[in-house]
């Protein structure tokens, strides 16, 4: 699957090779992703629970502190969709990249604003 086919809020797992290892990605941006770890780093992580995102094993971060970007045209193996961002949790991230204190303005004012324009397709 591209990188650009992947649309804004959507969760996939494909082996990551930003972290060496298969991972969640939430999708914020045209080719821009955020992981979902099992821990909480130090810094802007939003909590998840297992009980609205039931593909996770347990109770889980989306951590808004770090971008990982793919070029448009990448070709991502073994992306497989698992989800997609329910619309409280997508409000959350928004105020979580306000909030960053590690990502840059630039980063800041993309994510928010594809976050708020897929607002209206999340459930």
């Amino acid at each position: 699957m591209r990188a650009d086919a992947i649309r804004i809020g959507e969760i996939y797992r494909f082996p990551s090779v930003h972290a060496a290892k298969i991972k969640y990605h939430v999708c914020v941006a045209p080719g821009w992703f955020v992981f979902i770890n099992t821990d909480a780093s130090k810094h802007d992580c939003l909590p998840i629970v297992r009980a609205d995102y039931p593909f996770l094993d347990h109770d889980s971060f989306i951590n808004a502190s770090r971008i990982f970007e793919y070029e448009p045209d990448e070709e991502i193996i073994g992306a497989l969709r698992t989800a997609v961002l329910l619309k409280k949790t997508a409000r959350d991230l928004i105020q979580a990249v306000q909030r960053s204190r590690v990502l840059k303005p630039v980063q800041k004012d993309v994510v928010i604003g594809q976050l708020l324009g897929a607002l209206d397709g999340l459930s």
